[in-house]
């Protein structure tokens, strides 16, 4: 339930960390990398595009269910 992210080098070491916080947030089930300082977020069935820098969410996608 913690949603703070560490930005982290390659050997390690911290550079930042950053709270994600959106209202209606619950569960963050995978963090992908994106170009130029942001983020892909997948969570409650949602993809969002998070900017490291500016610290907020830019875009979101809706994930249809399958059936």
């Amino acid at each position: 339930m913690n949603r703070e992210l560490a930005v982290c080098n390659l050997d390690g070491t911290n550079i930042k960390k950053v709270i994600i916080n959106k209202k209606g947030l619950t569960k963050i089930e995978m963090i992908y990398p994106a170009p130029l300082g942001k983020i892909l977020v997948h969570a409650d069935d949602s993809v969002f595009l998070y900017d490291l820098s500016a610290r907020k969410f830019i875009k979101e996608i809706t994930l249809a269910e399958g059936t």
